[in-house]
């Protein structure tokens, strides 16, 4: 399925329509603006656009002055939004077990969603980190998505440890959309904003408690259920590619090499596998980076000079080239601009001079020249080029 048109279980709305109306709205109204038939609120096995879902919670937190809209309404969800996946999570005999299986089959609830536990944590040796993330190429507006998909997965945890489970820390991509008192209420921690990736930070040993009332029977039945649906992802290369340079951005230079020894695999061993699946390193690079750079930009106030060496370049004016490259325009102009291409066609207004260039999305789809390692090498810094890549 192309990216762009990406689906999602009706179940991810769970609770939309009671919260939209308590906050003086019309539910329906907003579901029909943008393409939502609200019939498919009732049915959570209905699959709706992911994008116009996106595009659903950035208007209503608008429409009804609710900044945190996203993050109220994942907090109020439950389990059984997930259907049959939730009848595994429940009766996983510990949340590190749960994980893994959200991380093999959260695509039934949709394909562009990801989990992944990361082992340590970067903050801290003795925990663990649940990866949160959305794929979402056509850079959909995707603040109150991920706040909602972080609050979710908090509440979900919360029921399958029935309490147990408590939060060292919380990531957050972008700046706090309302009071960040609001977050440190909700998640029981500390709440770090303009990281890296959304992720739930937890100690070790508490992901490996055993669970109480756990089922292994119904468990596999639930598993099984969902592998008669589809093959759970075992994680492509260019999956497990991309998890490996979102994860590692600023940690290094996100070249070939690395991300191979990362795998655990030869760089050329890596490219023909990337190459049996369609892709190649350097358009999944473009992709992490691109994206990375525009939620810097857009959803962050981090100086520029941090932005780019954040994203590992050497200085500020590489970051600069890569932008104009990528988009056609300067960092400066779409950190003021503030917004994201939206649909095939829409032009944009980078900065407010009637002279400045637009921005569509054929311009974010379209991909800059391809460049060799060499020419990465040299755009990250100064440092002898590994010819094994």
């Amino acid at each position: 399925m192309h990216p762009g048109r990406a689906q999602v279980r009706a179940g991810a709305l769970q609770g939309y329509d009671s919260l939209t109306r308590e906050l003086g709205a019309n539910p329906r109204k907003l579901l029909q603006r943008h393409g939502i038939d609200p019939r498919s609120l009732s049915s959570p096995e209905s699959l709706i656009s992911l994008g116009a879902t996106a595009d659903l919670l950035e208007d209503t937190a608008a429409e009804t002055g609710c900044p945190d809209f996203g993050l109220r309404l994942g907090a109020r969800q439950t389990p059984e939004m997930l259907g049959p996946l939730a009848v595994a999570l429940q009766n996983a005999r510990t949340a590190e077990e749960a994980i893994g299986d959200a991380t093999r089959y959260l695509f039934v609830h949709s394909p562009a969603y990801e989990a992944v536990l990361d082992d340590p944590s970067p903050i801290d040796p003795a925990c663990a980190v649940l990866r949160l993330g959305v794929r979402m190429p056509d850079q959909k507006p995707r603040r109150q998505l991920i706040e909602g998909i972080v609050a979710s997965a908090w509440q979900l945890s919360r029921a399958i440890t029935a309490g147990q489970l408590k939060l060292v820390a919380v990531w957050m991509p972008h700046t706090p959309s309302a009071d960040e008192v609001i977050y440190r209420q909700l998640f029981e921690c500390r709440v770090d904003f303009s990281q890296p990736f959304p992720g739930l930070h937890a100690r070790r040993e508490q992901l490996r408690v055993d669970l109480a009332g756990s089922s292994p029977i119904l468990r596999e039945m639930a598993l099984e259920f969902m592998a008669q649906r589809a093959p759970a992802d075992t994680g492509t290369t260019a999956n497990r590619v991309r998890r490996a340079l979102s994860s590692t951005i600023g940690a290094n230079r996100g070249t070939k090499g690395e991300i191979a020894s990362l795998l655990l695999m030869h760089p050329r061993t890596l490219q023909r596998a990337l190459a049996s699946e369609g892709v190649t390193f350097e358009s999944l690079r473009t992709e992490v980076y691109r994206e990375a750079m525009l939620t810097y930009l857009r959803d962050t106030d981090i100086p520029l000079a941090e932005v780019a060496r954040a994203l590992g370049y050497a200085d500020q004016s590489v970051l600069t080239r890569t932008c104009a490259r990528w988009f056609g325009t300067t960092p400066a102009r779409i950190r003021k601009s503030g917004k994201r291409p939206t649909s095939e066609g829409d032009q944009i207004t980078i900065a407010p001079d009637p002279e400045a260039p637009t921005l569509t999305l054929a311009d974010v789809e379209r991909p800059g020249p391809r460049l060799t390692d060499e020419e990465i090498e040299a755009e990250f810094a100064d440092i002898p080029v590994d010819r094994n890549d």
